[in-house]
Protein backbone atom coordinates (compact mmCIF):
# COMPACT_ATOMS: atom_id res chain seq x y z
CA UNK A 1 0.00 0.00 0.00
CA UNK A 2 2.89 2.37 0.79
CA UNK A 3 4.19 1.77 -2.73
CA UNK A 4 0.80 2.78 -4.18
CA UNK A 5 0.79 6.05 -2.24
CA UNK A 6 4.34 6.78 -3.43
CA UNK A 7 3.29 6.29 -7.05
CA UNK A 8 0.24 8.51 -6.53
CA UNK A 9 2.45 11.25 -5.06
CA UNK A 10 4.70 11.01 -8.12
CA UNK A 11 1.77 11.41 -10.53
CA UNK A 12 0.58 14.41 -8.47
CA UNK A 13 3.95 16.10 -9.15
CA UNK A 14 3.57 15.94 -12.94
CA UNK A 15 1.04 18.85 -13.19
CA UNK A 16 3.28 20.84 -10.84
CA UNK A 17 6.33 20.28 -13.04
CA UNK A 18 4.36 21.11 -16.20
CA UNK A 19 3.04 24.32 -14.60
CA UNK A 20 6.56 25.43 -13.68
CA UNK A 21 7.81 24.61 -17.20
CA UNK A 22 5.11 26.66 -18.94
CA UNK A 23 5.61 29.57 -16.55
CA UNK A 24 9.33 29.65 -17.41
CA UNK A 25 8.56 29.30 -21.12
CA UNK A 26 6.27 32.33 -20.98
CA UNK A 27 8.75 34.42 -19.01
CA UNK A 28 12.06 33.50 -20.64
CA UNK A 29 11.44 32.27 -24.17
CA UNK A 30 9.75 33.28 -27.37
CA UNK A 31 6.78 31.17 -26.34
CA UNK A 32 5.23 34.31 -24.85
CA UNK A 33 5.20 35.97 -28.28
CA UNK A 34 2.96 33.33 -29.76
CA UNK A 35 -0.68 34.35 -30.22
CA UNK A 36 -2.81 33.86 -27.10
CA UNK A 37 -4.99 31.24 -28.81
CA UNK A 38 -1.95 29.20 -29.89
CA UNK A 39 -0.51 29.26 -26.39
CA UNK A 40 -3.82 28.19 -24.89
CA UNK A 41 -4.13 25.29 -27.32
CA UNK A 42 -0.58 24.11 -26.65
CA UNK A 43 -1.00 24.32 -22.87
CA UNK A 44 -4.41 22.66 -23.05
CA UNK A 45 -3.11 19.76 -25.15
CA UNK A 46 -0.10 19.17 -22.88
CA UNK A 47 -2.20 19.19 -19.72
CA UNK A 48 -4.78 17.03 -21.50
CA UNK A 49 -1.99 14.53 -22.18
CA UNK A 50 -1.14 14.61 -18.46
CA UNK A 51 -4.78 13.82 -17.68
CA UNK A 52 -4.61 10.90 -20.12
CA UNK A 53 -1.44 9.73 -18.37
CA UNK A 54 -3.36 9.77 -15.09
CA UNK A 55 -5.99 7.46 -16.60
CA UNK A 56 -3.63 5.03 -18.29
CA UNK A 57 -1.25 4.72 -15.36
CA UNK A 58 -3.77 4.57 -12.52
CA UNK A 59 -2.48 3.06 -9.30
CA UNK A 60 -4.23 -0.08 -7.96
CA UNK A 61 -5.30 0.36 -4.34
CA UNK A 62 -7.15 -2.53 -2.69
CA UNK A 63 -9.98 -3.32 -5.14
CA UNK A 64 -10.01 0.08 -6.92
CA UNK A 65 -7.71 2.27 -9.03
CA UNK A 66 -6.74 5.81 -7.95
CA UNK A 67 -5.24 8.62 -10.02
CA UNK A 68 -4.49 12.34 -10.11
CA UNK A 69 -6.20 13.08 -13.43
CA UNK A 70 -8.35 16.09 -12.47
CA UNK A 71 -5.39 18.16 -11.26
CA UNK A 72 -4.21 18.66 -14.87
CA UNK A 73 -7.23 20.62 -16.23
CA UNK A 74 -7.50 22.49 -12.91
CA UNK A 75 -3.89 23.68 -13.13
CA UNK A 76 -4.28 24.60 -16.80
CA UNK A 77 -7.47 26.59 -16.24
CA UNK A 78 -6.54 28.31 -12.97
CA UNK A 79 -2.92 29.17 -13.75
CA UNK A 80 -2.77 29.74 -17.50
CA UNK A 81 -6.24 30.49 -18.88
CA UNK A 82 -9.79 29.29 -19.21
CA UNK A 83 -9.47 27.92 -22.77
CA UNK A 84 -6.45 25.82 -21.77
CA UNK A 85 -8.36 24.33 -18.87
CA UNK A 86 -11.40 23.52 -21.02
CA UNK A 87 -9.24 21.87 -23.70
CA UNK A 88 -7.35 19.79 -21.11
CA UNK A 89 -10.58 18.72 -19.41
CA UNK A 90 -12.21 17.66 -22.66
CA UNK A 91 -9.18 15.66 -23.74
CA UNK A 92 -8.94 13.89 -20.39
CA UNK A 93 -12.70 13.29 -20.16
CA UNK A 94 -13.14 11.96 -23.70
CA UNK A 95 -10.14 9.67 -23.39
CA UNK A 96 -11.46 8.32 -20.07
CA UNK A 97 -14.79 7.54 -21.76
CA UNK A 98 -13.25 5.49 -24.57
CA UNK A 99 -10.52 3.93 -22.35
CA UNK A 100 -12.92 1.19 -21.20
CA UNK A 101 -12.29 -0.37 -24.61
CA UNK A 102 -8.82 -1.39 -23.42
CA UNK A 103 -9.65 -2.32 -19.86
CA UNK A 104 -10.06 0.84 -17.80
CA UNK A 105 -12.87 0.52 -15.20
CA UNK A 106 -16.41 0.67 -16.60
CA UNK A 107 -18.16 1.16 -13.24
CA UNK A 108 -16.87 4.73 -12.83
CA UNK A 109 -16.74 5.54 -16.54
CA UNK A 110 -19.46 8.19 -16.61
CA UNK A 111 -18.51 9.74 -13.27
CA UNK A 112 -14.83 10.07 -14.18
CA UNK A 113 -15.41 11.31 -17.72
CA UNK A 114 -17.90 14.00 -16.70
CA UNK A 115 -15.84 15.10 -13.70
CA UNK A 116 -12.63 15.52 -15.69
CA UNK A 117 -14.39 17.45 -18.46
CA UNK A 118 -16.09 19.71 -15.91
CA UNK A 119 -12.83 20.27 -14.02
CA UNK A 120 -11.52 22.40 -16.89
CA UNK A 121 -14.77 24.36 -17.15
CA UNK A 122 -14.85 24.82 -13.38
CA UNK A 123 -11.30 26.21 -13.37
CA UNK A 124 -12.05 28.52 -16.31
CA UNK A 125 -15.13 29.99 -14.61
CA UNK A 126 -13.28 30.57 -11.34
CA UNK A 127 -10.37 32.27 -13.08
CA UNK A 128 -12.73 34.51 -15.04
CA UNK A 129 -15.31 35.48 -12.44
CA UNK A 130 -13.65 34.98 -9.07
CA UNK A 131 -9.98 35.70 -9.57
CA UNK A 132 -10.16 38.30 -12.37
CA UNK A 133 -7.76 36.40 -14.62
CA UNK A 134 -5.11 35.94 -11.90
CA UNK A 135 -3.94 32.80 -10.16
CA UNK A 136 -5.53 32.08 -6.77
CA UNK A 137 -3.75 31.91 -3.43
CA UNK A 138 -2.39 28.45 -2.65
CA UNK A 139 -4.98 27.93 0.13
CA UNK A 140 -7.84 28.60 -2.26
CA UNK A 141 -6.18 26.40 -4.88
CA UNK A 142 -6.10 23.59 -2.33
CA UNK A 143 -9.81 24.07 -1.58
CA UNK A 144 -10.62 24.15 -5.30
CA UNK A 145 -8.84 20.84 -5.87
CA UNK A 146 -10.61 19.29 -2.89
CA UNK A 147 -14.04 20.52 -4.00
CA UNK A 148 -13.46 19.16 -7.52
CA UNK A 149 -12.59 15.70 -6.21
CA UNK A 150 -15.54 15.77 -3.82
CA UNK A 151 -17.72 16.43 -6.85
CA UNK A 152 -15.98 13.52 -8.58
CA UNK A 153 -16.80 11.17 -5.68
CA UNK A 154 -20.38 12.45 -5.59
CA UNK A 155 -20.73 11.62 -9.27
CA UNK A 156 -19.78 8.00 -8.48
CA UNK A 157 -22.88 7.81 -6.27
CA UNK A 158 -25.11 9.73 -8.68
CA UNK A 159 -24.19 7.62 -11.71
CA UNK A 160 -24.49 4.35 -9.78
CA UNK A 161 -27.49 5.09 -7.56
CA UNK A 162 -28.81 1.57 -8.21
CA UNK A 163 -25.64 0.04 -6.70
CA UNK A 164 -25.04 2.15 -3.58
CA UNK A 165 -23.03 -0.49 -1.71
CA UNK A 166 -20.53 -0.95 -4.53
CA UNK A 167 -20.33 2.82 -5.06
CA UNK A 168 -19.66 3.30 -1.34
CA UNK A 169 -16.88 0.71 -1.46
CA UNK A 170 -15.20 2.48 -4.37
CA UNK A 171 -15.57 5.90 -2.74
CA UNK A 172 -14.31 4.63 0.61
CA UNK A 173 -11.12 3.38 -1.03
CA UNK A 174 -10.56 6.29 -3.42
CA UNK A 175 -11.84 9.39 -1.64
CA UNK A 176 -9.02 10.20 0.78
CA UNK A 177 -6.05 9.51 -1.54
CA UNK A 178 -7.60 11.15 -4.61
CA UNK A 179 -9.00 14.20 -2.79
CA UNK A 180 -5.65 14.71 -1.06
CA UNK A 181 -3.50 14.13 -4.15
CA UNK A 182 -5.48 16.40 -6.48
CA UNK A 183 -5.89 19.16 -3.89
CA UNK A 184 -2.21 19.16 -2.96
CA UNK A 185 -1.16 18.99 -6.62
CA UNK A 186 -3.10 22.16 -7.55
CA UNK A 187 -1.93 23.96 -4.38
CA UNK A 188 1.70 22.93 -4.98
CA UNK A 189 1.57 24.21 -8.57
CA UNK A 190 0.31 27.57 -7.29
CA UNK A 191 3.09 27.73 -4.68
CA UNK A 192 5.77 26.91 -7.25
CA UNK A 193 4.57 29.66 -9.59
CA UNK A 194 4.51 32.15 -6.71
CA UNK A 195 8.09 31.22 -5.79
CA UNK A 196 9.23 31.56 -9.39
CA UNK A 197 7.59 34.99 -9.53
CA UNK A 198 9.26 36.05 -6.28
CA UNK A 199 5.96 36.45 -4.46
CA UNK A 200 5.47 35.83 -0.75
CA UNK A 201 3.68 32.60 0.12
CA UNK A 202 2.62 33.74 3.58
CA UNK A 203 1.33 37.17 4.54
CA UNK A 204 3.82 38.18 7.27
CA UNK A 205 2.75 41.74 8.00
CA UNK A 206 1.16 44.91 6.71
CA UNK A 207 -2.40 45.45 5.59
CA UNK A 208 -4.34 42.72 3.88
CA UNK A 209 -6.80 43.18 1.06
CA UNK A 210 -10.46 43.22 2.00
CA UNK A 211 -10.98 40.27 -0.36
CA UNK A 212 -8.49 38.23 1.64
CA UNK A 213 -10.32 39.05 4.87
CA UNK A 214 -13.65 38.08 3.29
CA UNK A 215 -12.20 34.81 1.99
CA UNK A 216 -10.72 33.91 5.36
CA UNK A 217 -13.84 34.51 7.44
CA UNK A 218 -16.16 32.99 4.88
CA UNK A 219 -13.99 29.87 4.92
CA UNK A 220 -14.04 29.77 8.74
CA UNK A 221 -17.85 30.04 8.78
CA UNK A 222 -18.19 27.33 6.15
CA UNK A 223 -15.89 24.95 8.04
CA UNK A 224 -17.78 25.50 11.31
CA UNK A 225 -21.16 24.91 9.63
CA UNK A 226 -19.88 21.82 7.82
CA UNK A 227 -18.35 20.31 10.97
CA UNK A 228 -21.48 20.96 13.06
CA UNK A 229 -23.96 19.50 10.57
CA UNK A 230 -21.84 16.47 9.71
CA UNK A 231 -21.13 15.76 13.38
CA UNK A 232 -24.81 15.86 14.26
CA UNK A 233 -25.81 13.71 11.29
CA UNK A 234 -23.08 11.18 12.08
CA UNK A 235 -24.37 10.70 15.62
CA UNK A 236 -27.95 10.44 14.36
CA UNK A 237 -27.13 7.93 11.62
CA UNK A 238 -24.94 5.95 14.00
CA UNK A 239 -27.81 5.58 16.46
CA UNK A 240 -30.25 4.67 13.71
CA UNK A 241 -27.91 1.97 12.35
CA UNK A 242 -27.21 0.56 15.81
CA UNK A 243 -30.90 0.41 16.72
CA UNK A 244 -31.74 -1.20 13.39
CA UNK A 245 -29.13 -3.90 14.01
CA UNK A 246 -30.50 -4.42 17.53
CA UNK A 247 -34.01 -4.94 16.15
CA UNK A 248 -32.78 -7.33 13.46
CA UNK A 249 -30.82 -9.45 15.94
CA UNK A 250 -33.74 -9.63 18.38
CA UNK A 251 -36.20 -10.64 15.67
CA UNK A 252 -33.91 -13.37 14.36
CA UNK A 253 -33.33 -14.73 17.87
CA UNK A 254 -37.04 -14.66 18.62
CA UNK A 255 -37.80 -16.54 15.38
CA UNK A 256 -35.20 -19.25 15.87
CA UNK A 257 -36.14 -19.66 19.54
CA UNK A 258 -39.77 -20.13 18.51
CA UNK A 259 -38.77 -22.70 15.88
CA UNK A 260 -36.60 -24.64 18.32
CA UNK A 261 -39.28 -24.52 20.98
CA UNK A 262 -41.97 -25.72 18.55
CA UNK A 263 -39.78 -28.57 17.32
CA UNK A 264 -38.86 -29.53 20.87
CA UNK A 265 -42.48 -29.43 22.05
CA UNK A 266 -43.73 -31.46 19.14
CA UNK A 267 -40.97 -34.04 19.52
CA UNK A 268 -41.68 -34.65 23.22
CA UNK A 269 -45.47 -34.60 22.80
CA UNK A 270 -45.28 -37.33 20.16
CA UNK A 271 -43.26 -39.52 22.54
CA UNK A 272 -45.58 -38.73 25.46
CA UNK A 273 -48.65 -39.77 23.50
CA UNK A 274 -47.01 -43.11 22.76
CA UNK A 275 -45.99 -43.58 26.36
CA UNK A 276 -49.56 -42.85 27.52
CA UNK A 277 -50.82 -45.84 25.56
CA UNK A 278 -48.11 -48.20 26.82
CA UNK A 279 -47.18 -47.10 30.33
CA UNK A 280 -47.81 -49.33 33.34
CA UNK A 281 -46.24 -49.06 36.79
CA UNK A 282 -44.00 -52.08 36.15
CA UNK A 283 -42.67 -51.27 32.65
CA UNK A 284 -41.59 -47.62 32.92
CA UNK A 285 -37.86 -48.33 32.76
CA UNK A 286 -38.24 -50.37 29.58
CA UNK A 287 -40.35 -47.69 27.93
CA UNK A 288 -37.87 -44.97 28.94
CA UNK A 289 -35.06 -46.95 27.34
CA UNK A 290 -37.15 -47.62 24.25
CA UNK A 291 -37.92 -43.95 23.65
CA UNK A 292 -34.62 -42.64 25.10
CA UNK A 293 -36.41 -40.60 27.77
CA UNK A 294 -34.72 -39.50 30.97
CA UNK A 295 -37.71 -40.26 33.20
CA UNK A 296 -41.35 -41.32 33.19
CA UNK A 297 -43.80 -40.84 36.06
CA UNK A 298 -47.43 -41.87 36.55
CA UNK A 299 -49.55 -39.46 38.58
CA UNK A 300 -52.86 -40.49 40.10
CA UNK A 301 -56.14 -38.57 40.30
CA UNK A 302 -54.97 -36.76 43.46
CA UNK A 303 -51.79 -35.40 41.91
CA UNK A 304 -49.46 -37.85 43.68
CA UNK A 305 -46.70 -39.70 41.82
CA UNK A 306 -47.47 -43.41 42.26
CA UNK A 307 -44.80 -44.85 39.93
CA UNK A 308 -41.65 -43.45 38.37
CA UNK A 309 -38.34 -44.37 36.81
CA UNK A 310 -36.94 -42.26 39.63
CA UNK A 311 -37.82 -44.16 42.84
CA UNK A 312 -37.20 -41.10 44.99
CA UNK A 313 -40.06 -39.29 43.20
CA UNK A 314 -42.69 -41.86 44.27
CA UNK A 315 -45.12 -40.21 46.69
CA UNK A 316 -44.22 -36.68 45.56
CA UNK A 317 -47.19 -34.30 45.63
CA UNK A 318 -47.46 -32.34 42.37
CA UNK A 319 -49.14 -29.49 44.28
CA UNK A 320 -45.90 -28.66 46.10
CA UNK A 321 -44.20 -26.56 43.42
CA UNK A 322 -45.08 -24.17 40.64
CA UNK A 323 -43.38 -26.17 37.92
CA UNK A 324 -45.00 -29.47 38.99
CA UNK A 325 -48.38 -27.93 39.78
CA UNK A 326 -48.70 -26.65 36.22
CA UNK A 327 -49.46 -30.25 35.16
CA UNK A 328 -52.51 -30.48 37.40
CA UNK A 329 -54.59 -29.01 34.57
CA UNK A 330 -54.47 -32.53 33.16
CA UNK A 331 -56.74 -33.55 36.03
CA UNK A 332 -59.19 -30.79 35.15
CA UNK A 333 -60.03 -31.71 31.57
CA UNK A 334 -56.97 -30.64 29.55
CA UNK A 335 -55.56 -33.62 27.68
CA UNK A 336 -51.86 -32.76 27.24
CA UNK A 337 -49.29 -30.21 28.26
CA UNK A 338 -45.65 -29.49 27.41
CA UNK A 339 -43.27 -27.24 29.32
CA UNK A 340 -40.14 -25.39 28.27
CA UNK A 341 -36.76 -26.63 29.38
CA UNK A 342 -36.00 -25.38 32.91
CA UNK A 343 -35.39 -26.23 36.60
CA UNK A 344 -37.69 -28.76 38.22
CA UNK A 345 -39.63 -28.42 41.49
CA UNK A 346 -38.07 -31.46 43.17
CA UNK A 347 -34.49 -30.17 42.69
CA UNK A 348 -33.93 -26.65 41.29
CA UNK A 349 -30.35 -27.53 40.31
CA UNK A 350 -31.68 -30.02 37.76
CA UNK A 351 -33.06 -28.84 34.43
CA UNK A 352 -35.51 -30.92 32.45
CA UNK A 353 -38.13 -30.65 29.76
CA UNK A 354 -41.46 -32.26 30.64
CA UNK A 355 -44.66 -33.15 28.86
CA UNK A 356 -47.82 -34.83 30.12
CA UNK A 357 -50.79 -36.67 28.68
CA UNK A 358 -54.00 -38.00 30.25
CA UNK A 359 -54.16 -41.77 30.89
CA UNK A 360 -57.22 -43.70 29.75
CA UNK A 361 -58.00 -44.93 33.26
CA UNK A 362 -57.53 -41.60 35.03
CA UNK A 363 -54.57 -39.58 36.14
CA UNK A 364 -51.81 -38.73 33.70
CA UNK A 365 -48.32 -39.71 32.63
CA UNK A 366 -45.44 -37.26 32.73
CA UNK A 367 -42.37 -37.75 30.57
CA UNK A 368 -39.18 -35.78 30.63
CA UNK A 369 -35.72 -35.68 29.23
CA UNK A 370 -32.63 -33.69 30.06
CA UNK A 371 -30.65 -31.46 27.71
CA UNK A 372 -28.32 -34.17 26.44
CA UNK A 373 -31.16 -36.45 25.33
CA UNK A 374 -33.62 -33.97 23.88
CA UNK A 375 -30.86 -31.95 22.18
CA UNK A 376 -29.58 -35.14 20.56
CA UNK A 377 -33.04 -35.82 19.20
CA UNK A 378 -33.37 -32.23 17.94
CA UNK A 379 -29.89 -31.74 16.48
CA UNK A 380 -30.89 -32.40 12.89
CA UNK A 381 -33.89 -30.07 13.04
CA UNK A 382 -31.95 -27.32 14.80
CA UNK A 383 -29.02 -27.61 12.41
CA UNK A 384 -31.31 -27.29 9.41
CA UNK A 385 -33.23 -24.38 10.89
CA UNK A 386 -30.06 -22.38 11.55
CA UNK A 387 -28.21 -23.07 8.30
CA UNK A 388 -31.15 -21.93 6.21
CA UNK A 389 -31.39 -18.56 7.99
CA UNK A 390 -29.63 -15.27 7.28
CA UNK A 391 -29.30 -12.38 9.68
CA UNK A 392 -29.49 -9.29 7.51
CA UNK A 393 -27.58 -9.92 4.27
CA UNK A 394 -24.34 -11.57 5.40
CA UNK A 395 -25.10 -12.40 9.02
CA UNK A 396 -25.85 -15.87 10.37
CA UNK A 397 -26.72 -17.95 13.41
CA UNK A 398 -24.45 -20.07 15.59
CA UNK A 399 -26.07 -22.63 17.90
CA UNK A 400 -24.25 -24.54 20.62
CA UNK A 401 -25.26 -27.03 23.25
CA UNK A 402 -24.79 -26.56 26.98
CA UNK A 403 -21.14 -27.65 26.78
CA UNK A 404 -20.32 -24.93 24.25
CA UNK A 405 -19.97 -27.33 21.33
CA UNK A 406 -21.16 -25.77 18.06
CA UNK A 407 -23.90 -27.90 16.56
CA UNK A 408 -25.11 -25.51 13.87
CA UNK A 409 -23.28 -22.81 11.90
CA UNK A 410 -22.66 -21.88 8.24
CA UNK A 411 -20.20 -24.12 6.34
CA UNK A 412 -17.47 -21.45 6.36
CA UNK A 413 -17.33 -21.39 10.18
CA UNK A 414 -14.25 -23.43 11.05
CA UNK A 415 -14.30 -23.51 14.85
CA UNK A 416 -15.95 -26.40 16.70
CA UNK A 417 -16.62 -24.72 20.05
CA UNK A 418 -17.66 -21.24 21.11
CA UNK A 419 -14.37 -20.78 22.95
CA UNK A 420 -12.38 -21.47 19.77
CA UNK A 421 -14.43 -18.81 17.96
CA UNK A 422 -13.90 -16.20 20.67
CA UNK A 423 -17.53 -16.31 21.78
CA UNK A 424 -18.94 -16.72 25.26
CA UNK A 425 -22.24 -16.27 27.05
CA UNK A 426 -20.38 -14.07 29.53
CA UNK A 427 -19.63 -11.41 26.91
CA UNK A 428 -23.00 -9.74 27.52
CA UNK A 429 -26.35 -10.45 29.18
CA UNK A 430 -28.99 -12.21 27.13
CA UNK A 431 -30.72 -10.08 24.48
CA UNK A 432 -28.13 -7.28 24.68
CA UNK A 433 -26.00 -6.33 21.68
CA UNK A 434 -22.22 -6.61 21.85
CA UNK A 435 -19.29 -6.59 19.43
CA UNK A 436 -17.04 -9.59 18.85
CA UNK A 437 -14.42 -10.62 16.32
CA UNK A 438 -15.18 -13.88 14.57
CA UNK A 439 -12.58 -15.35 12.23
CA UNK A 440 -10.90 -11.97 11.80
CA UNK A 441 -14.04 -9.92 11.11
CA UNK A 442 -15.96 -7.65 13.46
CA UNK A 443 -19.60 -8.58 14.13
CA UNK A 444 -22.50 -7.13 16.08
CA UNK A 445 -23.81 -10.01 18.16
CA UNK A 446 -26.59 -11.06 20.51
CA UNK A 447 -27.26 -14.37 22.23
CA UNK A 448 -30.09 -16.09 24.01
CA UNK A 449 -31.10 -19.48 25.41
CA UNK A 450 -33.51 -21.73 23.56
CA UNK A 451 -34.53 -25.02 25.16
CA UNK A 452 -31.04 -25.57 26.56
CA UNK A 453 -29.30 -24.47 23.36
CA UNK A 454 -27.37 -21.21 23.18
CA UNK A 455 -28.12 -19.23 20.02
CA UNK A 456 -25.85 -16.44 18.76
CA UNK A 457 -27.18 -14.12 16.05
CA UNK A 458 -24.36 -12.18 14.37
CA UNK A 459 -24.24 -9.58 11.62
CA UNK A 460 -21.07 -7.97 10.16
CA UNK A 461 -20.33 -4.57 11.68
CA UNK A 462 -19.52 -3.24 8.23
CA UNK A 463 -23.02 -4.25 7.09
CA UNK A 464 -24.67 -2.69 10.13
CA UNK A 465 -23.06 0.68 9.50
CA UNK A 466 -23.03 0.53 5.70
CA UNK A 467 -26.16 2.69 5.51
CA UNK A 468 -24.62 5.20 7.90
CA UNK A 469 -21.42 5.36 5.86
CA UNK A 470 -23.28 5.82 2.57
CA UNK A 471 -25.47 8.52 4.08
CA UNK A 472 -22.46 10.32 5.57
CA UNK A 473 -20.47 10.12 2.34
CA UNK A 474 -23.33 11.56 0.32
CA UNK A 475 -24.24 14.15 2.95
CA UNK A 476 -20.69 15.38 3.52
CA UNK A 477 -19.94 15.50 -0.21
CA UNK A 478 -23.16 17.36 -0.95
CA UNK A 479 -22.48 19.80 1.87
CA UNK A 480 -18.98 20.47 0.57
CA UNK A 481 -20.41 21.23 -2.86
CA UNK A 482 -23.25 23.36 -1.48
CA UNK A 483 -20.97 25.31 0.83
CA UNK A 484 -18.46 25.76 -1.99
CA UNK A 485 -21.18 27.22 -4.23
CA UNK A 486 -22.39 29.43 -1.39
CA UNK A 487 -18.82 30.53 -0.69
CA UNK A 488 -18.31 31.49 -4.32
CA UNK A 489 -21.65 33.26 -4.68
CA UNK A 490 -21.31 35.20 -1.41
CA UNK A 491 -17.75 36.13 -2.20
CA UNK A 492 -18.58 37.35 -5.70
CA UNK A 493 -21.65 39.20 -4.41
CA UNK A 494 -19.61 41.04 -1.77
CA UNK A 495 -16.87 41.66 -4.29
CA UNK A 496 -19.33 43.05 -6.81
CA UNK A 497 -21.42 45.13 -4.41
CA UNK A 498 -18.73 46.31 -1.98
CA UNK A 499 -15.16 45.70 -3.07
CA UNK A 500 -15.49 46.77 -6.73
CA UNK A 501 -17.37 49.93 -5.73
CA UNK A 502 -14.75 50.80 -3.12
CA UNK A 503 -12.03 50.31 -5.71
CA UNK A 504 -13.92 52.54 -8.15
CA UNK A 505 -14.22 55.29 -5.53
CA UNK A 506 -10.56 54.90 -4.57
CA UNK A 507 -9.50 55.22 -8.22
CA UNK A 508 -11.48 58.48 -8.49
CA UNK A 509 -9.98 59.77 -5.22
CA UNK A 510 -6.49 59.01 -6.49
CA UNK A 511 -7.13 61.21 -9.52
CA UNK A 512 -8.56 63.97 -7.30
CA UNK A 513 -5.63 63.89 -4.89
CA UNK A 514 -3.41 63.95 -7.96
CA UNK A 515 -4.84 67.35 -8.88
CA UNK A 516 -7.66 66.54 -11.28
CA UNK A 517 -10.60 68.33 -9.64
CA UNK A 518 -12.83 67.73 -12.62
CA UNK A 519 -13.28 64.07 -11.68
CA UNK A 520 -16.81 63.18 -10.64
CA UNK A 521 -17.36 60.14 -8.39
CA UNK A 522 -20.38 58.31 -9.73
CA UNK A 523 -20.89 55.00 -7.90
CA UNK A 524 -24.65 54.60 -7.46
CA UNK A 525 -25.37 50.88 -7.23
CA UNK A 526 -27.00 51.39 -3.84
CA UNK A 527 -27.99 54.22 -1.52
CA UNK A 528 -24.87 54.12 0.68
CA UNK A 529 -22.42 54.45 -2.20
CA UNK A 530 -24.58 57.05 -3.94
CA UNK A 531 -24.53 59.14 -0.76
CA UNK A 532 -20.77 58.69 -0.43
CA UNK A 533 -20.25 59.73 -4.05
CA UNK A 534 -22.36 62.88 -3.54
CA UNK A 535 -20.46 63.78 -0.37
CA UNK A 536 -17.09 63.39 -2.08
CA UNK A 537 -18.21 65.45 -5.07
CA UNK A 538 -19.54 68.17 -2.76
CA UNK A 539 -16.27 68.18 -0.80
CA UNK A 540 -14.24 68.51 -4.01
Amino acid sequence: MADSYTKLAFTALIPVIASAAFYLLEKRTAFARLPYAARQIIIGVVFGAIAVFGTEFGIPLETAVVNCRDAAPLCAGLLFGGPAGIIAGLIGGIERWIAVAWGVGRFTRLACSVSTALAGIYAALLRRFMFDGKKPAWSLALCIGIVMEVFHMTMVFITNYDQPSLAATVVKICSVPMISANGVSVAAATVVLSLLAGEAIWQTGGKVHITQTIQKWLLVCVIIAFTATCGFMYMLQNNISGNSALTTLRLELADIKADISDASDQNLLVLTRRVATEAKPDNLDAIATKYRLSEISIIDENGIIKASTKPEYVGFDMHSGEQAAAFLVLLEGQEELVQSYGPITYDASVKMKYAGAVLPGGGFVQTGYDASKFQTSLNDKVRTAAINRHVGTDGYLIISDETGKVISAPPYITFKTLAEGGLSEDMAPHDEKFTAQIQGMDYECMHSDAEGFTVFAVIPTIEVYEGRDIAMFVLSFMEVLIFAVMFGLIYMLIKRVVVDNIRSINDSLCEITGGNLDVVVDVRDNEEFASLSDDINETV
